[in-house]
């Protein structure tokens, strides 16, 4: 094994370790669409029920947030966004549009919420089969 795989094993192992995952890398691929077509992803069926499931715990009030699937139950909230959108808001004098790409059920919204002073009108552009 190179250099390389071996440091990007021991780096898969750490995260598999911190994280309670199960990340497995399989084969030897040309290509990325080759590796793709042989692999799941974030569309896939599973992946999708899991985060319903977990997004479901959020808006039921059974966790704080979510991300990727993990529930969190305690408030973490992005200090550095809140300030800068307030920073934003004072600057401009209006209410924030804001238009979040990939929201992943509104991630980044559910998390900081709480502390925003509610004046955002936030919409989030999501994947087809979510919507």
């Amino acid at each position: 094994m190179d250099k390389v795989n071996f440091l990007f094993q021991r780096l898969k192992d750490k995260i598999n370790f911190l994280l309670k995952r199960n990340i497995r890398i399989y084969g030897n691929y040309k290509s990325f669409e080759e590796a793709l077509k042989n692999s799941q992803g974030y569309s896939d069926e599973l992946i999708l029920e899991k985060k319903i499931n977990s997004f479901l715990s959020v808006l039921k009030g059974y966790a704080a947030y979510e991300q990727d699937t993990l529930l969190f139950f305690k408030e973490n909230y992005d200090y550095d966004l809140l300030d800068y959108l307030n920073d934003l808001q004072k600057k401009i004098q209006r209410n924030l549009i804001i238009l979040d790409f990939g929201g992943s059920f509104g991630t980044l919204y559910f998390k900081n919420y709480k502390k925003f002073n509610h004046t955002y009108d936030w919409n989030i552009i999501e994947q087809e089969k979510i919507v």
